[in-house]
């Protein structure tokens, strides 16, 4: 039973480093502002993102507002620091404000979501907000 137990850990463990958007879909929660932590459910569009994220070292995003990619990032940050070994993620914003508010979402993803993620929220470093 233990050993089973085991098996479907590493095999959910395996599914989770292989798929940023399964596993922001799985165990990561978001704050709606009405209906409050609600799952991260991913449009489309925004898996598209997460697969542009991955097939491209650096992207560079045009958007609009209110379309959930900073919230989207911030998943796929939660990702790489969770799952990928000597990455480096850097966050650029027009105002420092915007910098901070990219890192706490980090942080609130991966401390509402599996125990995968919440130790690597750790290493975000916060002394710049």
């Amino acid at each position: 039973m233990a050993e089973q137990l085991k098996d479907v850990i590493k095999k959910e463990y395996v599914k989770c480093a292989q798929d940023p958007a399964y596993f922001m879909k799985k165990y990561c929660m978001i704050q709606h502002p009405i209906r409050g932590k609600i799952p991260f459910e991913l449009y489309n569009f925004q898996d598209k993102v997460v697969n542009e994220f991955q097939e491209h070292r650096m992207n560079v995003i045009l958007k609009a507002r209110q379309l959930g990619i900073s919230t989207l990032t911030a998943g796929y940050s939660l990702w790489m620091m969770t799952f990928q070994q000597d990455k480096n993620i850097l966050v650029i914003a027009q105002k420092h404000l915007g910098n901070c508010n990219q890192t706490r979402s980090s942080k609130k993803l991966g401390n509402e979501s599996s125990c995968y993620a919440r130790k690597s929220t750790e290493l975000v470093e916060t002394t710049m907000c």
